[in-house]
């Protein structure tokens, strides 16, 4: 055990990473929960750099790694960043490889700085630390440190969405949610009939007086209804005067700030967990996430709430939740009343169900730790090469797949009826190949071929003139790992002289072109296949075909492999308005543009895309 450190003499060597705070335990909190779970997941190679306190020395003793006591971001700014960056200097020569922000706020000069002494950077994005008044008149400097970190974490789709707005990759914002712990998800719950709970600050935003007055409503068909409100705040007195005037003692108790044992019994005696908080003008003043709904959803609690910042992330509609109007009175209160319906309720089990697969902490420390430490399992990639007449480009593409820093499962060679040597061209590598041989069927036969052979978790397709950077599979498949909301990993590519450098995943923009090439890392299961009765554009169908179930991509922000198409083609070296010029194609000597606007249409007839005008 450790005591608190102010030398980095003192701290072991091997520490890899550096978690920084100015929120931190023994205080008590949301952030100061989640960065002492964060810190416990990464030891014994982690040291905490977080300010002084009057009680740490019991608690920093306890921990399994260093603890360093320092001000950080409360006093005079360039002193404190100097005095990191130094430590971080030292540090590194040392081991140190990442530093870990615990709030946004935190990182402004730091990140740019940490990234040129060549320290890898990850913030933790709560929303409120960016929405802020101080952090909006340093949105410059926000998002300069945003744009220079390896990852961010986020709390919910909303703030995911904001960092977007600063220029940042949707590939490097990932969804770091909040998290319950296992003791909340095995507690056993003892729910009273039409018992209703609130808990949180009593704010104007939280909206408890529109709650109040459904209950006044509800109280008409349900006289047995009970309505606990905990928290304490400015609206307090503003809502016992409302309890006070709506005559509803007996039916509405304020319970103010409690111990944590009572709070924990009044959600295990809840049946249902109203919070309905209202958007104001002030763009600030919203709900990141609300841990408040986690809490209830781990025991299983039907949640109505209003779509409000994160809310929705964890109130979700489609597990029975409601989201109502914040004004609507007569909307509330339908909602509370058809909650105690047993036909409209929805399924507790389902609900917990879903708080242990999405809002735990090993899978929330399971992103960070791939984020932090970049260990992927060898071994979940199957690669497919269709191959015809390729005799003389395959050897080099097969070079850059076993030269990847993250070896495949299995290389599948489809060979589509080749007449040259690419048989003998395949004979350094035989052993670690699948090699596959059919009659000349077409590029889309080919990799339906292999895609069946496959049994890996991931695949990924690759033509026999293409080549990849060493890092390039381990790039695909970090970003999907992070994303599991997405069916596939695209990243930015070179076709011959010509570099792609494409933007984060836009069905709009796919619906009128494609921009995605065929190889791209996706999830085996979601694949659905080639349509080999195309003869172009099968990428696009492939692509397009996904979206249609609902199966969207992620854009890894990198140029990943090369494309040296032999020969060239028409399509390799026009620049793509050409194929937009209505003189050209019919009759002038360009026979490519007319064919590639008639496979066009095919494929905008398929998926009834309207055509581009010419």
């Amino acid at each position: 055990m450790g005591p608190s450190q102010t030398d980095h003499r003192q701290i072991p060597t091997g520490i890899t990473v550096a978690v920084l705070t100015a929120f931190a335990r023994p205080d008590e909190g949301g952030i100061q929960r989640s960065v002492e779970q964060i810190a416990n997941a990464l030891a014994p190679d982690v040291v905490l750099v977080a300010p002084p306190h009057p009680t740490a020395g019991e608690y920093d003793r306890s921990r399994s790694y260093p603890v360093i006591r320092r001000h950080l971001f409360g006093g005079p700014g360039f002193p404190t960043w100097f005095w990191i960056l130094g430590w971080g200097w030292r540090m590194k020569r040392r081991g140190l490889r990442t530093i870990l922000f615990g709030h946004a706020s935190g990182a402004c000069f730091l990140v740019p700085m940490l990234t040129i002494i060549g320290v890898r950077s990850i913030i933790l994005v709560h929303g409120r630390d960016l929405l802020a008044e101080e952090a909006r008149r340093t949105k410059w400097l926000m998002r300069w440190a945003l744009r220079s970190s390896d990852w961010i974490g986020v709390n919910s789709t909303y703030t995911a969405e904001f960092v977007r707005t600063l220029g940042v990759s949707a590939s490097r914002i990932v969804r770091t949610h909040p998290a319950v712990t296992d003791e909340v998800l095995k507690r056993p719950t003892t729910p009273k009939p039409k018992h209703i709970l609130t808990v949180g600050r009593l704010v104007k935003r939280k909206n408890i007086q529109r709650v109040i007055d459904a209950i006044k409503l509800v109280t008409q068909t349900h006289p047995d209804v009970r309505y606990d409100i905990v928290g304490d705040g400015p609206e307090r007195e503003a809502l016992e005067r409302l309890i006070e005037q709506q005559g509803l003692h007996q039916y509405v108790k304020l319970h103010g700030a409690i111990d944590d044992a009572t709070r924990d019994q009044l959600f295990d005696q809840a049946e249902v967990f109203v919070m309905i908080p209202h958007t104001s003008n002030d763009p600030t003043d919203v709900e990141g996430l609300g841990l408040v709904y986690l809490e209830a959803i781990a025991r299983g609690l039907p949640c109505i709430a209003s779509d409000n910042g994160g809310v929705k992330d964890v109130v979700d509609p489609k597990y029975g939740h409601r989201l109502v109007d914040p004004n609507d009175v007569d909307a509330i209160a339908r909602a509370i009343t058809d909650m105690f319906d047993p036909i409209k309720k929805p399924d507790p089990n389902k609900i917990r169900e879903r708080a242990r697969q999405e809002f735990t902490w090993s899978v929330r420390n399971g992103r960070l730790l791939e984020m932090v430490q970049r260990r992927l399992a060898p071994g979940s990639i199957d690669i497919v090469i269709p191959a015809f007449q390729s005799a003389r480009t395959i050897g080099r593409t097969l070079d850059s797949i076993f030269s990847q820093t993250l070896r495949p499962h299995r290389v599948i060679v489809v060979d589509d009826g080749s007449t040259d040597d690419l048989e003998k061209a395949l004979a350094p590598w035989r052993s670690e190949l699948l090699y596959i041989q059919q009659p000349n069927a077409g590029a889309a036969a080919a990799r339906n071929r292999g895609a069946h052979e496959a049994t890996a978790e991931y695949i990924i397709f690759v033509d026999a003139d293409t080549t990849f950077r060493p890092f390039a599979l381990a790039s695909m498949l970090l970003t999907l790992r992070l994303h599991p909301e997405a069916a596939y990993a695209y990243p930015s590519f070179r076709f011959g002289p010509k570099g792609f450098h494409l933007f984060d995943f836009d069905d709009q923009r796919l619906r009128q072109m494609n921009f995605i090439h065929t190889s791209a890392l996706i999830r085996r299961e979601r694949f659905p296949g080639f349509d080999q009765n195309l003869k172009r554009f099968q990428d696009w169908d492939l692509w397009l075909t996904m979206l249609s179930r609902g199966d969207r991509g992620i854009w890894v922000p990198a140029e990943l492999f090369r494309v040296d198409q032999r020969g060239g083609t028409m399509s390799a070296w026009l620049p793509s308005f050409v194929y937009r010029l209505p003189w050209l194609g019919r009759g002038v000597g360009l026979p490519n543009v007319d064919a590639y606007r008639e496979a066009e249409k095919v494929i905008r007839t398929k998926h009834r895309l309207a055509m581009v005008a010419d």
